[in-house]
């Protein structure tokens, strides 16, 4: 009911998935890419129990394009959401030599998970993945990596998680 709701959304998260994003295309079809995996994640999560928050940093978001939080589909499943912009005038400012490590390191401090996953925007996490770690049996004294496919060829929108996966195993292109 409302109040295991409630428990669940107030309680820290056990998984704080961290991403830096920005709508600028990058590699083509990004906006794309990046609503497919966070719709993908959104699901599986759900479906497997897993208590976790998505941060999102959008380092220096281009002027020309809009911000992601008007342009992106967000998924209805998707409870948890921390989405911090980091402005033109911070970019210029620091002292970095790119954005993506910085941006993903402040997602890190801001989080709120017992663990935290950093990845990029447009990965599909497996669901086996998502159920390992839904079983909450992480450890604190271990870091973990995972296997990664490529898969060239856009994933259509209207497939579930579970379709999705099976047609990026059948077009990866890298392993």
């Amino acid at each position: 009911g409302a109040e295991t709701l409630r428990e669940h959304l107030c309680a820290p998260p056990y998984l704080s998935v961290v991403v830096a994003m920005r709508n600028d295309d990058y590699g083509g079809h990004l906006l794309h890419r990046f609503e497919r995996g966070i719709a993908d994640l959104a699901e599986a999560a759900l479906l497997h129990g897993l208590h976790y928050e998505l941060v999102i940093v959008e380092w220096n978001p281009p002027s020309e394009s809009p911000q992601l939080r008007d342009a992106v589909r967000w998924p209805e499943s998707l409870l948890d959401v921390l989405l911090i912009t980091v402005p033109q005038e911070v970019h210029t400012t620091a002292a970095c030599h790119g954005w993506e490590y910085e941006a993903k390191n402040l997602g890190v401090a801001a989080s709120r998970g017992t663990f935290v996953l950093t990845t990029n925007a447009d990965i599909i996490l497996s669901a086996a993945l998502i159920e390992f770690m839904a079983a909450k049996s992480l450890r604190t004294s271990s870091f973990y990596r995972a296997d990664r496919f490529d898969c060239i060829e856009l994933i259509p929108r209207n497939l579930l998680a579970a379709d999705a996966q099976r047609h990026c195993i059948g077009h990866a292109v890298r392993h």
